[in-house]
């Protein structure tokens, strides 16, 4: 068995890796940056587990069976106890989605593979991945992933000595580096979760186990700890990451484990009781918190902050009780250690089959009553080729290819917008009578040509919206367009907040013209003066423009918020306040309709149509115990239809 000397200042930076990554997933708003504590990890890994292996390469004792029967010891009993306890907790609070959702996650935390299933679907910073008890386990897929191949390259490379191996990975993480900053701008989610935007944090600290000892240097510890403190605080879910970015908080943790030794102000720090203490249980709390703080908020409102600090220590509690109750036993020598690699093999058979039954089950429905599933419904009252029919990010749509809606007739008009225009697709296809639509929408796109999302790498929203422009220029035959988007959220760049506790969540997503405008008012500025162009560029091409202003927001989720109210036995009538409504679009719809109102512009209002006339001053979100909208801001078929029913005879009839 190889040993190595003991470094208590690597415990400590285990420490500062898993509070910061606790600490940003509870909320705490100065340390928005916190994330880049998985980073750390990775680098820790990459260091200790390298050293392990070059020693032993070194005495000729390495065996790729005890490696990974090492590895399934390390990683794997505490991971399928987790899970375990997930398990029972998910069947009782989760609707049926998240519950498939959660299903699917236990597949892929049991099998490596869930950075894989979260790159094609959840957001790391959206509200949804707040709901996913086990998401964070993506970051354990990415190294168990990473040292499945890992080895078998040391072993190819080895006969070449240190120096090819060593020049080989720094090509590597050059080549790493690379591919991120790429991928940032093509797929950011992609980007964030898989292995080969991430593996090179990892290499990182396998080249930094292959540097000859180096004396503790004080400047160049503090340096590397004052790295990855600045991107603790400093970086944020606008913050294009990984890439070149994440070399500050991964250099700098190379730095601490380089350049910390004993007699410097960093080893000190590192080595304090506490912070030693909560680095030898980091993998406990890493695995935990995420369940605690997932199961705490789902379908209530933020814990209390004193709740969420108490949140914090039951986790630290709950690493303490299984780091001495199940990562041990497994780890040192006896039954648990012999028989660990059967155990979590049967153990993690046991999870992909209760998973498989899960997702196969569609999250169990039938635990609900007739009522809560009628609410869900509205979830997938949504046109069902929105994901075939939409451009999203990279993904573009040629104007030639468009979706046609419509059954029978020449195409007369055109549907141009973001996901809010794709949401009236269904009953526009229902409506049209001997002519069809074209649909030319663009999720997040307010279709106004030269405005951008400036924090979207792989956003082109500006030049599909150009080439649909000057598309629909060339297509004299199609007479009619329909403009539809959610203006508001791009002119002010926040969520709603409907001022009675319903807080839509979303990520700062701030849209501008190119260059960008140096200040706020003069980004709203640009993007009101980019919506007037718009409208007046159409109607230049004789069009005639049918302007869909904006729907009503909820702020909640309103299927959701139904739900549980239903289930809380709560007697809820879900609407919002009209005023609210006015004070949160008034500047975009002085943007938006011009006074007066020039030929050829027909102006919809939806805000007529879903405001005071179920209740005078309020905005209808349901009707008939059945929500209009399919989330907190997209219209369901039926709620859309309304909309339809109001434009649908401008719509341009076939001749005789």
């Amino acid at each position: 068995m190889i040993t190595r000397p003991y470094r208590p200042e690597i415990d400590g930076l285990r420490a500062v890796a898993v509070l910061s990554v606790v600490l940003f997933h509870a909320g705490v708003p100065w340390l928005p940056g916190g994330f880049v504590g998985v980073d750390v990890f990775f680098v820790i890994s990459g260091f200790l587990i390298t050293s392990i292996l070059l020693a032993e390469r070194s005495t000729d004792t390495f065996t790729f069976a005890r490696f990974y029967a090492r590895r399934a010891r390390r990683i794997l009993p505490l991971l399928i106890v987790v899970c375990a306890v997930c398990v029972p907790v998910a069947v009782a609070l989760m609707l049926p989605r998240d519950l498939k959702d959660a299903a699917a996650s236990l597949v892929g935390a049991a099998t490596f593979t869930l950075n894989l299933i979260a790159a094609n679907n959840v957001g790391y910073f959206d509200r949804a991945a707040e709901a996913q008890p086990l998401l964070h386990i993506w970051s354990l897929a990415v190294e168990e992933q990473y040292y499945v191949i890992f080895p078998v390259l040391l072993a190819v490379l080895w006969r070449f000595g240190l120096r090819v191996i060593a020049g080989v990975l720094l090509a590597l993480i050059v080549a790493g580096v690379v591919a991120a900053e790429v991928w940032l701008r093509r797929d950011p989610g992609a980007a964030f979760y898989l292995l080969p935007t991430r593996g090179w944090t990892i290499l990182l600290g396998a080249l930094a186990a292959m540097l000859p000892a180096r004396p503790p240097h004080q400047v160049g510890s503090l340096l590397g700890l004052g790295c990855i403190v600045v991107a603790i605080l400093g970086f944020g879910a606008t913050t294009p990451f990984p890439g070149l970015t994440a070399l500050l908080p991964t250099v700098g943790a190379v730095l601490v484990i380089v350049f910390a030794g004993p007699g410097t102000v960093a080893h000190r720090v590192l080595s304090a009781r506490a912070f030693v203490g909560l680095g030898l249980i980091s993998y406990g709390i890493y695995l935990w918190h995420n369940p605690v703080l997932a199961f705490s908020r789902y379908g209530r409102d933020e814990p209390a902050p004193l709740v969420m600090a108490g949140l914090v220590v039951l986790t630290v509690a709950l690493a303490g009780l299984t780091w001495w109750a199940v990562e041990q036993p497994f780890r040192k020598p006896g039954f648990w250690h012999r028989r660990a690699v059967s155990l979590v093999t049967a153990g993690s058979l046991v999870l992909i089959c209760v998973g498989v039954a899960g997702v196969v089950l569609k999250g169990l429905p039938q635990r609900f009553d007739a009522q809560t599933l009628a609410i869900l419904a509205a979830e997938d009252d949504r046109n069902p080729n929105r994901r075939t029919c939409s451009s999203n990010g990279p993904r573009i749509i040629a104007p030639v290819d468009a979706c046609v809606l419509g059954t029978e007739g020449p195409v007369t008009s055109a549907l141009l917008g973001d996901s809010h225009a794709d949401a009236l697709a269904v009953p526009l296809a229902a409506a049209l009578r001997g002519t069809r639509t074209a649909q030319y929408t663009y999720s997040g796109c307010p279709m106004a040509p030269g405005i951008d999302q400036t924090n979207e790498p792989g956003s082109h929203c500006a030049a599909y919206a150009e080439a649909i422009y000057s598309h629909l220029a060339q297509s004299p035959q199609i007479t009619t367009v329909i403009l539809a988007a959610r203006w508001t959220l791009y002119l002010e760049g926040s969520g709603f907040d409907n001022g009675e506790g319903g807080i839509e969540a979303v990520p700062p997503a701030p849209y501008d013209a190119t260059p960008l405008s140096p200040t706020e008012a003069a980004r709203k500025t640009a993007v009101a003066a980019a919506y007037q162009a718009a409208v007046a560029r159409l109607l230049a091409m004789g069009k005639t423009v049918i302007l869909i202003t904006p729907v009503p927001e909820v702020g909640w989720d309103a299927p959701r918020h139904m739900a549980f109210a239903h289930l809380r036995g709560l007697d809820v009538v879900l609407d919002t306040s009209y005023d609210r409504f006015v004070a949160r679009n008034a500047a975009t719809l002085a943007a938006l309709v011009p006074d007066p109102v020039p030929a050829g512009l027909i102006v919809i209002r939806p805000d007529a149509i879903l405001c005071n006339t179920d209740v005078p001053g309020r905005c209808v979100v349901a009707r008939d115990g059945i929500p209009l909208y399919a989330d907190a801001d997209h219209l369901t078929n039926r709620g859309a239809a309304l909309i339809v029913a109001a434009f649908a005879p401008y719509l341009a009839q076939p001749p005789n």
